[in-house]
Protein backbone atom coordinates (compact mmCIF):
# COMPACT_ATOMS: atom_id res chain seq x y z
CA UNK A 1 0.00 0.00 0.00
CA UNK A 2 0.54 3.64 -0.10
CA UNK A 3 1.52 5.41 2.57
CA UNK A 4 0.64 9.55 2.99
CA UNK A 5 4.03 10.22 3.11
CA UNK A 6 5.11 8.15 -0.08
CA UNK A 7 5.40 9.65 -3.32
CA UNK A 8 2.04 11.99 -4.94
CA UNK A 9 -0.36 9.07 -6.57
CA UNK A 10 -2.56 9.47 -9.48
CA UNK A 11 -5.05 7.16 -9.03
CA UNK A 12 -6.29 4.64 -6.52
CA UNK A 13 -3.86 1.44 -5.52
CA UNK A 14 -5.49 -1.80 -6.57
CA UNK A 15 -5.31 -3.66 -2.86
CA UNK A 16 -6.92 -0.60 -1.78
CA UNK A 17 -9.93 -0.88 -4.30
CA UNK A 18 -10.14 -3.99 -3.68
CA UNK A 19 -10.44 -3.46 0.00
CA UNK A 20 -12.85 -1.17 -0.95
CA UNK A 21 -15.08 -3.16 -2.84
CA UNK A 22 -14.70 -6.21 -0.39
CA UNK A 23 -16.34 -3.39 2.78
CA UNK A 24 -18.83 -2.85 0.21
CA UNK A 25 -19.80 -6.92 -0.42
CA UNK A 26 -20.45 -6.88 3.73
CA UNK A 27 -22.54 -4.41 3.48
CA UNK A 28 -24.19 -5.21 1.00
CA UNK A 29 -24.22 -9.27 2.15
CA UNK A 30 -25.90 -7.47 5.68
CA UNK A 31 -28.79 -5.52 4.06
CA UNK A 32 -29.58 -6.93 0.87
CA UNK A 33 -30.54 -4.17 -1.66
CA UNK A 34 -27.68 -1.78 -0.55
CA UNK A 35 -25.29 -0.22 -2.54
CA UNK A 36 -26.20 -2.14 -5.78
CA UNK A 37 -25.05 1.35 -7.59
CA UNK A 38 -21.12 1.31 -5.73
CA UNK A 39 -18.55 2.79 -7.62
CA UNK A 40 -14.85 3.78 -7.33
CA UNK A 41 -14.66 7.80 -6.67
CA UNK A 42 -12.68 9.93 -9.33
CA UNK A 43 -9.33 10.54 -8.17
CA UNK A 44 -9.10 13.63 -9.90
CA UNK A 45 -12.26 14.90 -8.21
CA UNK A 46 -10.43 13.97 -4.60
CA UNK A 47 -7.74 15.93 -5.50
CA UNK A 48 -9.43 19.10 -6.02
CA UNK A 49 -11.47 18.59 -2.41
CA UNK A 50 -8.35 17.33 -0.78
CA UNK A 51 -7.15 21.14 -1.65
CA UNK A 52 -10.29 22.75 -0.42
CA UNK A 53 -9.93 20.60 2.79
CA UNK A 54 -6.05 21.32 3.32
CA UNK A 55 -5.49 17.38 4.31
CA UNK A 56 -1.96 15.71 3.05
CA UNK A 57 -3.77 12.13 3.55
CA UNK A 58 -4.32 10.11 0.33
CA UNK A 59 -6.78 7.06 1.56
CA UNK A 60 -5.19 4.23 -0.57
CA UNK A 61 -8.99 3.82 -2.43
CA UNK A 62 -12.58 5.85 -2.03
CA UNK A 63 -16.20 4.49 -3.65
CA UNK A 64 -19.50 5.78 -2.60
CA UNK A 65 -22.59 3.28 -2.94
CA UNK A 66 -26.45 4.41 -1.51
CA UNK A 67 -27.65 2.54 1.77
CA UNK A 68 -30.52 3.54 3.31
CA UNK A 69 -31.64 6.31 1.15
CA UNK A 70 -28.14 8.05 2.12
CA UNK A 71 -24.77 8.09 0.30
CA UNK A 72 -22.24 6.46 1.58
CA UNK A 73 -18.42 7.19 1.34
CA UNK A 74 -15.94 4.40 1.93
CA UNK A 75 -12.32 5.06 2.14
CA UNK A 76 -9.74 2.71 2.76
CA UNK A 77 -6.16 3.59 4.21
CA UNK A 78 -2.67 2.51 4.42
CA UNK A 79 -2.62 3.17 8.35
CA UNK A 80 -5.32 3.42 11.20
CA UNK A 81 -3.20 6.60 11.57
CA UNK A 82 -3.45 8.03 8.05
CA UNK A 83 -7.52 7.15 8.64
CA UNK A 84 -7.61 8.91 11.96
CA UNK A 85 -5.74 12.37 10.38
CA UNK A 86 -7.78 11.94 7.51
CA UNK A 87 -11.17 12.24 9.98
CA UNK A 88 -9.58 15.00 12.01
CA UNK A 89 -8.88 17.14 8.89
CA UNK A 90 -11.56 16.65 6.75
CA UNK A 91 -14.13 17.25 10.23
CA UNK A 92 -12.52 20.30 11.10
CA UNK A 93 -12.40 21.76 7.35
CA UNK A 94 -16.18 21.12 6.89
CA UNK A 95 -17.29 22.56 10.50
CA UNK A 96 -15.47 25.84 10.33
CA UNK A 97 -17.15 26.50 6.37
CA UNK A 98 -20.33 25.13 8.02
CA UNK A 99 -19.50 28.09 10.27
CA UNK A 100 -18.24 30.67 8.04
CA UNK A 101 -21.56 30.52 6.28
CA UNK A 102 -23.91 29.59 8.90
CA UNK A 103 -25.32 26.36 7.79
CA UNK A 104 -25.95 25.02 11.08
CA UNK A 105 -24.03 21.65 10.44
CA UNK A 106 -24.02 20.12 13.98
CA UNK A 107 -21.28 17.26 12.87
CA UNK A 108 -20.43 14.39 10.73
CA UNK A 109 -21.26 10.66 11.74
CA UNK A 110 -18.40 7.82 11.07
CA UNK A 111 -18.16 4.20 10.75
CA UNK A 112 -14.34 3.10 11.74
CA UNK A 113 -12.74 -0.11 11.47
CA UNK A 114 -9.49 -1.48 10.48
CA UNK A 115 -7.65 0.93 8.09
CA UNK A 116 -10.96 2.24 6.70
CA UNK A 117 -14.06 4.58 7.61
CA UNK A 118 -17.55 4.92 5.67
CA UNK A 119 -19.20 8.64 5.85
CA UNK A 120 -22.89 7.99 6.22
CA UNK A 121 -25.61 11.09 7.09
CA UNK A 122 -26.68 10.15 10.39
CA UNK A 123 -26.32 8.56 13.57
CA UNK A 124 -28.72 5.39 13.21
CA UNK A 125 -26.95 4.68 9.57
CA UNK A 126 -23.16 4.27 10.46
CA UNK A 127 -24.59 2.03 13.93
CA UNK A 128 -26.37 0.01 11.66
CA UNK A 129 -23.40 -0.12 9.34
CA UNK A 130 -20.31 -0.77 12.18
CA UNK A 131 -22.57 -3.91 13.35
CA UNK A 132 -22.68 -4.84 10.06
CA UNK A 133 -18.75 -4.95 9.36
CA UNK A 134 -17.12 -5.22 13.04
CA UNK A 135 -16.36 -1.43 13.28
CA UNK A 136 -17.42 1.16 15.93
CA UNK A 137 -18.96 4.29 15.57
CA UNK A 138 -17.45 7.68 15.72
CA UNK A 139 -19.05 11.11 15.60
CA UNK A 140 -17.51 14.40 15.30
CA UNK A 141 -19.72 17.46 16.79
CA UNK A 142 -18.85 20.72 15.37
CA UNK A 143 -19.76 22.33 18.83
CA UNK A 144 -18.16 20.50 21.63
CA UNK A 145 -20.36 22.11 23.85
CA UNK A 146 -23.93 20.89 22.03
CA UNK A 147 -25.22 17.28 22.72
CA UNK A 148 -24.37 16.13 19.30
CA UNK A 149 -26.00 12.39 19.37
CA UNK A 150 -28.17 10.59 21.01
CA UNK A 151 -27.09 8.88 24.33
CA UNK A 152 -25.42 5.67 24.34
CA UNK A 153 -26.57 4.80 27.49
CA UNK A 154 -30.31 5.31 26.23
CA UNK A 155 -29.51 3.28 23.03
CA UNK A 156 -28.20 0.34 25.31
CA UNK A 157 -31.33 0.95 27.66
CA UNK A 158 -33.60 0.72 24.31
CA UNK A 159 -32.02 -2.00 22.82
CA UNK A 160 -32.86 -4.10 25.62
CA UNK A 161 -36.55 -2.89 25.74
CA UNK A 162 -36.74 -4.07 21.92
CA UNK A 163 -34.95 -7.75 22.58
CA UNK A 164 -37.88 -7.77 25.21
CA UNK A 165 -40.51 -6.91 23.09
CA UNK A 166 -39.23 -9.26 19.96
CA UNK A 167 -39.11 -12.52 22.99
CA UNK A 168 -42.63 -11.60 23.79
CA UNK A 169 -43.85 -11.84 19.88
CA UNK A 170 -44.38 -8.13 19.37
CA UNK A 171 -41.82 -7.77 16.51
CA UNK A 172 -38.80 -5.32 17.13
CA UNK A 173 -36.31 -7.69 15.80
CA UNK A 174 -34.45 -4.62 14.97
CA UNK A 175 -34.89 -0.57 15.49
CA UNK A 176 -33.86 2.28 13.42
CA UNK A 177 -32.68 5.22 15.54
CA UNK A 178 -34.75 8.57 14.83
CA UNK A 179 -32.68 11.04 12.79
CA UNK A 180 -31.84 13.67 15.61
CA UNK A 181 -30.59 16.24 13.59
CA UNK A 182 -34.05 16.81 11.40
CA UNK A 183 -35.30 17.21 15.00
CA UNK A 184 -33.13 20.04 16.05
CA UNK A 185 -36.09 22.03 14.48
CA UNK A 186 -39.00 20.69 16.19
CA UNK A 187 -40.34 23.28 18.49
CA UNK A 188 -41.78 20.63 20.61
CA UNK A 189 -38.44 19.54 21.55
CA UNK A 190 -37.13 23.23 21.65
CA UNK A 191 -39.88 23.97 24.46
CA UNK A 192 -39.58 20.56 26.54
CA UNK A 193 -35.59 19.27 25.44
CA UNK A 194 -35.01 16.28 23.88
CA UNK A 195 -35.45 12.89 25.51
CA UNK A 196 -31.70 10.63 25.82
CA UNK A 197 -33.03 9.05 22.57
CA UNK A 198 -35.77 7.73 20.33
CA UNK A 199 -36.27 5.11 17.99
CA UNK A 200 -38.63 3.30 15.81
CA UNK A 201 -39.48 -0.83 15.37
CA UNK A 202 -41.43 -2.46 13.32
CA UNK A 203 -44.24 -4.51 15.41
CA UNK A 204 -45.69 -8.12 14.92
CA UNK A 205 -47.83 -8.93 12.41
CA UNK A 206 -51.08 -8.36 13.87
CA UNK A 207 -50.50 -6.23 16.79
CA UNK A 208 -52.89 -2.57 16.08
CA UNK A 209 -50.08 -0.51 15.09
CA UNK A 210 -47.46 -1.39 12.12
CA UNK A 211 -44.62 0.31 14.65
CA UNK A 212 -43.80 0.47 17.90
CA UNK A 213 -41.66 3.61 18.72
CA UNK A 214 -39.14 3.41 21.94
CA UNK A 215 -37.96 6.54 23.58
CA UNK A 216 -35.30 6.87 26.57
CA UNK A 217 -36.89 9.63 28.59
CA UNK A 218 -34.49 10.81 31.08
CA UNK A 219 -32.69 13.51 29.72
CA UNK A 220 -29.53 15.33 31.73
CA UNK A 221 -30.51 17.90 33.82
CA UNK A 222 -34.40 17.61 33.84
CA UNK A 223 -36.77 16.01 36.17
CA UNK A 224 -38.27 12.94 34.87
CA UNK A 225 -41.60 13.16 35.63
CA UNK A 226 -42.19 16.60 34.55
CA UNK A 227 -40.58 15.55 31.67
CA UNK A 228 -42.80 12.77 31.09
CA UNK A 229 -46.13 14.84 32.03
CA UNK A 230 -45.12 17.35 29.25
CA UNK A 231 -43.76 14.81 26.68
CA UNK A 232 -47.23 12.79 26.96
CA UNK A 233 -49.18 15.83 26.58
CA UNK A 234 -47.34 17.02 23.67
CA UNK A 235 -47.67 13.49 21.99
CA UNK A 236 -51.18 13.32 22.59
CA UNK A 237 -51.77 15.97 21.23
CA UNK A 238 -49.33 16.54 18.16
CA UNK A 239 -47.99 12.98 17.46
CA UNK A 240 -51.42 11.33 17.68
CA UNK A 241 -50.00 8.73 19.98
CA UNK A 242 -52.57 6.64 21.35
CA UNK A 243 -50.92 5.17 25.03
CA UNK A 244 -47.86 4.68 26.97
CA UNK A 245 -46.06 1.44 28.11
CA UNK A 246 -43.62 2.70 31.04
CA UNK A 247 -40.39 1.40 31.61
CA UNK A 248 -37.35 2.02 34.01
CA UNK A 249 -35.87 3.82 31.25
CA UNK A 250 -37.81 3.69 28.52
CA UNK A 251 -41.45 4.55 27.08
CA UNK A 252 -43.49 2.60 24.40
CA UNK A 253 -45.53 4.03 22.75
CA UNK A 254 -48.14 2.17 20.53
CA UNK A 255 -51.98 2.10 20.33
CA UNK A 256 -53.80 1.43 23.48
CA UNK A 257 -55.32 -1.69 22.46
CA UNK A 258 -51.67 -3.18 22.73
CA UNK A 259 -50.25 -1.00 25.47
CA UNK A 260 -51.46 -3.44 28.47
CA UNK A 261 -49.42 -6.71 26.59
CA UNK A 262 -46.20 -4.49 25.74
CA UNK A 263 -46.13 -3.03 29.43
CA UNK A 264 -46.49 -6.94 30.55
CA UNK A 265 -43.51 -8.17 27.57
CA UNK A 266 -41.02 -4.90 29.13
CA UNK A 267 -41.64 -5.61 32.73
CA UNK A 268 -43.98 -2.18 33.02
CA UNK A 269 -46.40 -1.73 35.50
CA UNK A 270 -47.40 1.82 34.65
CA UNK A 271 -49.36 2.57 31.15
CA UNK A 272 -50.66 5.92 30.41
CA UNK A 273 -53.56 6.71 27.70
CA UNK A 274 -54.10 9.35 25.47
CA UNK A 275 -57.95 10.65 26.37
CA UNK A 276 -60.21 9.92 23.48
Amino acid sequence: MTSACAEPRSEWTEPGLAENVGIKNEMASAFPGTCEDYGAADFAKFKHSQKIIDSSVVPTAQGTCTAFEETLEISTFASDSDRDRFIKDRAEAICEKSKEQNIGLPGLRWTIGDRFSIQPDTQAVAMMIAEAVGGEYLGTPCDEAVVFDWDPAGIESIRIVAEKLEAAGHGCSRFALDDRDALLTSKSFKAIGFPAVMATCSAAEGDASPTIRLIGFVPEGLDSETYLGTFFDRSCGEMHAGAFAIGADVVAMAPAADVEAIADAIGSERTEVCPA
